[in-house]
């Protein structure tokens, strides 16, 4: 919640565009301890402004971080660099897919300096111990659904996912990629960056980022104290993922009583089926409609990769 409100900071207060892409962007940047002085620190709430200020073990405040490289830290990214630690002293060269020229080349270089890597028993011993998952983000659910995707083994699926995400998408074009390989983004290339760091953007998330109003609080209460048919767009991500099916279903009742008519809800989950248990989803089907041809169109354009279905609802006018 600390680093959204810090991007949304940013994008009102920072002097331009460039001031931007330097602060969330671009590692190494000495002059980002200034822009965080000048424009941001007397902008943030207390909550906010208390978290960048806490200092680390070694007595630095928080928001160094944005003077070297923000993708490096955080508890996920932490554990990452862990993971691609380890596959390169197995021999992995991620290095080499940033200088591949074509797709064609990137399956190449998969296949020759990377999946020999994955393939390793000590690798494999890895991905099937529930702590490592955890820490690379993945709740009990997650795992189990990943078990019954594929008979109980994990690690050929999520190799079958890497693979996706490191072949049938330009790495260039690709921050999701490039996070994963420890590149930094291509600050000359527009098409590389997330969609909010684009300079086609800016003006309108400019503009509008004061509308930003995090909360931290269960979603389920939130739309508890919301009114009827007030809300247009639900994006709930793998957020089932993590719910027991009675909780999803109190969810489910909630989002159809305080969507619009036109509203729509994107579902994402690390399994390939729908995270709504059927006798939810009944109850309330006449409402929602939904186009399996438009949801696998949508997941073969997933960039990220990594969930294995994607679902959009429309409700009904």
């Amino acid at each position: 919640l600390a680093l959204l409100e810090i991007k949304a900071k940013a994008l009102i207060h920072l002097p331009d565009y460039d001031a931007v892409l330097k602060f969330l962007a671009q590692p190494h940047q000495s002059d980002n301890l200034k822009r965080y002085q000048r424009h941001l620190r007397a902008n943030l709430s207390d909550q906010a402004s208390h978290y960048w200020q806490k200092r680390n073990l070694i007595g630095r405040p928080r928001y160094y971080a944005f003077s070297e490289n923000l993708q490096e830290h955080g508890y996920y990214n932490t554990s990452l660099r862990a993971l691609r630690f380890l596959l390169s002293q197995l021999g992995a060269r991620f290095d080499k897919l940033q200088q591949a020229k074509n797709l064609a080349q990137q399956n190449l270089i998969f296949e020759q300096t990377i999946l020999p890597a994955l393939q390793n028993k000590y690798f494999q011993f890895l991905m099937q111990r529930r702590f490592v998952l955890n820490r690379l983000g993945f709740s009990q659910n997650q795992i189990t659904r990943l078990k019954n995707a594929n008979q109980e083994e994990i690690s050929p699926i999520l190799i079958q996912r890497l693979r996706r995400l490191l072949c049938d998408f330009s790495i260039s074009e690709n921050h999701f990629a490039q996070q994963v390989i420890g590149q930094t983004y291509q600050i000359q290339q527009q098409q590389s960056l997330p969609l909010y760091l684009q300079k086609e953007v800016f003006p309108q998330l400019r503009q509008y980022a004061h509308r930003v109003h995090p909360h931290q609080q269960r979603l389920i209460d939130f739309l508890q104290q919301q009114s009827a048919q007030s809300i247009d767009a639900f994006v709930l991500q793998d957020h089932l993922d993590y719910l027991h099916p009675d909780h999803i279903k109190t969810l489910w009742q909630e989002i159809n009583r305080c969507a619009a008519p036109g509203a729509k809800v994107l579902i994402r989950s690390l399994g390939t089926q729908l995270p709504l248990p059927q006798i939810v989803f009944q109850s309330t089907k006449t409402n929602w409609k939904t186009n399996s041809l438009h949801n696998q169109a949508l997941q073969n354009k997933d960039r990220c990769a990594l969930y294995g279905s994607l679902f959009v609802f429309e409700k009904s006018c």
